[in-house]
């Protein structure tokens, strides 16, 4: 609200600047592990997603998410927004915050959360500032509709939980969570020198159960579905495995639609700003739970070491 205020007294572009953090909005995940008492807590705001996979006591894959993905097709969340905005019947429609915004949580977005600054409404910043404004949306009448409050869930990590799976919405979009603890199987099996699973064919992804309590919500709305045969050397697997980093790996294969190179190499090379047209942001991150096997063969749980081999080296600025 200060940058707001400021902008106001002077629309300066160092003003506008400050602004522009509360004009974009954000989604955010974060997780905390306690090595003493093996305690995961994870906090999201918004649709990004956490996801824990290992070994059940029959010794099959699982895969459960953390997180609950905070958007306008939440019943949660909808129940909740139309309970702190009664009378408003077309606050959430079409799955949709005010009909615009899917996230039903998020930083900045400010024209869901902001209408006036201290008495004077936004449209009557100046047009140089107004610039960088968008119009405020329809049946806008009682601010705030989002939050950037976050929802905390806790899990206790045992000795057969292996690997945790962090990431935006983009990746989910593209691959089901069940797909997403294969993938990272498949990438152990091979830069891990451990067996993981005793599937006979290499070049099929092994079977994880998804045991979150919300599966059914969680799984992508719509799946791209090729029924013409690749041209790509990829053709009898379902899956890339090229890379020594693992989320690249799975930002990889969540391009590739099937382990079609073609795929990647086109999505990849369209430029910002219209890339955004065909394909979401993708951020990936991967943990790996215990010390034995590990891909940066730790020796010292309380040591951080860097992969070499998965790491960009930092280039000299001149």
């Amino acid at each position: 609200m200060e940058s707001f205020r400021k902008l106001f007294k002077d629309p300066s572009n160092t003003n506008i600047a400050n602004t522009l953090p509360a004009i974009s909005g954000s989604c955010a995940l974060l997780s905390l592990y306690n090595s003493t008492n093996s305690i995961l807590k994870v906090a999201v705001t918004g649709d990004s997603r956490a996801l824990i996979c290992g070994l059940d006591s029959k010794g099959n894959w699982t895969v459960n998410s953390l997180s609950t993905d905070q958007t306008g097709d939440n019943l949660d969340e909808v129940q909740r927004i139309r309970k702190e905005h009664p009378g408003e019947p077309r606050v959430v429609r079409n799955g949709r915050i005010l009909g615009s915004l899917q996230p039903s949580r998020a930083f900045g977005d400010y024209r869901y959360k902001v209408k006036e600054v201290d008495g004077k409404p936004l449209s009557d910043l100046p047009e140089v500032a107004k610039l960088y404004f968008r119009k405020e949306p329809r049946d806008f009448k009682t601010p705030p509709y989002v939050t950037a409050e976050p929802v905390i869930s806790s899990a206790k990590i045992g000795e057969d939980t292996k690997f945790m799976v962090m990431g935006s919405d983009g990746l989910f979009e593209l691959l089901t969570n069940e797909e997403i603890a294969s993938l990272v199987i498949r990438w152990m099996d091979k830069n891990l020198s451990i067996p993981t699973t005793l599937n006979a064919d290499p070049g099929k992804l092994p079977k994880v159960i998804d045991i979150s309590d919300d599966k059914e919500a969680q799984r992508p709305a719509f799946r791209y579905k090729d029924d013409k045969p690749s041209s790509s050397s990829t053709s009898t697997s379902e899956y890339l495995i090229e890379d020594k980093n693992v989320a690249t790996h799975l930002i990889r294969n969540a391009l590739s639609a099937g382990g079609r190179k073609e795929y990647v190499s086109a999505l990849v090379s369209i430029p910002s700003p219209m890339s955004r047209r065909y394909r979401d942001d993708l951020t990936v991150t991967v943990a790996f739970f215990g010390d034995s096997g590990t891909p940066l063969n730790v020796s010292n749980a309380t040591s951080i070491v860097m992969n070499p081999e998965a790491t960009t080296k930092p280039k000299p600025r001149l």
